[in-house]
């Protein structure tokens, strides 16, 4: 797994964190199987700022194939608590609060939002085609190029969007929020 952060601060844990080749290639099939199931009809009939095929945001809590999927996602947030944290001594629950699936197609896009006022959000891209788009960051003045098998956390709070999806082949990904409070 490789880990890049993009941070204003050296300290902050107000940062988005990035990591690549995030699952094991056997999971990753598991969880595209799942994602495509559920990406079938447009259930959210483009009311949302994600404007391509989605899910509703309970389907992915509600499948037993992605539980492992955001155990380590949760595992992975407790792990920036515990390095960037001044907190390090103390104890940390997190709840997955909602979670959804996507397929973007030929110039699909995800408009500029946030997810106030969730804690942290997430968003995993399973198979990204070429040629890529990316994530825009605007507090934080960067684009990351996307990547299959790339995990993108980062505070309920940050402004982000997707640029246009311009590939004849669909990208497909998932999305999360997890809230935190002290023990």
């Amino acid at each position: 797994m490789n880990l890049q952060v993009v941070q204003n601060g050296h300290s902050s844990l107000y940062a988005v964190y990035i990591f690549r080749d995030f699952l094991h290639e056997d999971y990753l099939s598991v969880v595209k199987d799942t994602v495509l199931k559920l990406t079938e009809k447009d259930v959210m009939d483009r009311k949302t700022n994600v404007k391509a095929t989605m899910s509703n945001y309970t389907s992915l809590l509600e499948d037993n194939q992605t539980r492992k999927f955001f155990t380590e996602a949760m595992l992975t947030i407790d792990g920036i608590y515990q390095l960037r944290s001044c907190h390090t001594h103390e104890i940390f629950d997190y709840k997955l609060k909602d979670a959804w699936a996507m397929k973007h197609l030929n110039r699909d896009y995800t408009q500029t939002h946030m997810h106030y006022p969730t804690d942290w959000s997430g968003a995993f891209y399973i198979e990204v085609p070429q040629p890529a788009e990316r994530i825009d960051f605007l507090e934080f003045s960067r684009s990351v190029p996307l990547e299959s098998n790339m995990l993108v956390l980062f505070p309920g709070m940050v402004k982000h969007s997707v640029s246009p999806h311009l590939s004849e082949e669909a990208r497909l990904s998932l999305a999360f929020n997890i809230d935190v409070e002290k023990r």
